[in-house]
């Protein structure tokens, strides 16, 4: 028994050897890399820093894994969405079934997106989703000064709450946009982050001591969930905030909400 695991888990690490990586100048670097095959496929990670052609259309590289069972899992190399350096033109990139296979960085430099489930500019129809391989909890850490959006332009049929958020502003201030979905993850702002889309959130939002939250374009309401660390500071874009659950306040006297 002890012997068949230790197989088990050698073919499951085995599986995640390989990465995708456009740089602009690749024959991967097209519009719409097309579906994965049965079964889906495992990656270490993802990297995409331009695509070949200029294509039109909201998300120039999309991953159209929409049938049932399907899946893109990645690994510990997590996603990086980069600013094209190498030729080619910048791109922004989405994946319709992604399973998140072990803790990881998603990094979207400034200016780009990285889209999580159906976009505007894809097929209507077919299966939509972010869940966690083997069920288990996951950490995903948010840097870069871009933006994460989850299930906009459509309910995703499937969003697993084991899946944690991290924001991290070491390499740029991020954006998570959660798209007025009624989401359970929790956030945890260590400095800085951008929030987009809140108004129906439902998971726990904790920030460390002395971080700053910017709420964008949305409407958001405190829970007993949240927790707020000492001197948090909000800041207001074209968006509303509601305290009046003082309870998730570490200190209350030291919060601040600029508008």
């Amino acid at each position: 028994m002890v012997e068949r695991i230790q197989l088990e888990r050698e073919r499951r690490n085995a599986a995640y050897t390989h990465w995708m990586v456009t740089n602009g100048t690749d024959s991967a670097g097209m519009t719409n890399i097309g579906g994965l095959g049965s079964g889906g496929r495992y990656l270490k990670g993802i990297r995409v820093a331009g695509v070949n052609n200029q294509p039109g259309g909201k998300v120039q590289l999309f991953v159209l894994n929409t049938s049932s069972g399907v899946y893109l899992r990645v690994e510990t190399g997590g996603i990086t969405v980069e600013n094209a350096t190498a030729g080619g033109y910048n791109a922004d990139f989405g994946i319709a079934q992604l399973r998140v296979a072990a803790d990881q960085e998603w990094n979207v430099a400034e200016g780009r997106c990285f889209y999580v489930g159906q976009d505007d500019g894809a097929p209507s129809g077919g299966l939509y989703s972010l869940t966690s391989e083997n069920d288990a909890p996951r950490r995903v850490t948010v840097t870069g000064g871009g933006a994460v959006r989850i299930g906009e332009g459509m309910l995703l049929n499937n969003i697993s709450g084991l899946i944690g958020f991290v924001m991290s502003a070491g390499k740029g201030m991020p954006t998570l946009d959660l798209a007025d979905r009624g989401m359970s993850n929790t956030i945890t702002v260590e400095d800085a982050g951008r929030l987009e889309g809140m108004s129906l959130y439902q998971g726990s939002l904790v920030t460390q001591e002395k971080a700053s939250v910017t709420f964008s374009g949305t409407s958001a309401k405190a829970s007993g969930q949240w927790n707020i660390g000492a001197n948090t500071e909000f800041a207001l874009e074209n968006s509303t905030l509601d305290l009046a659950e003082t309870a998730c306040l570490q200190d209350p006297g030291s919060c601040r909400i600029h508008e």
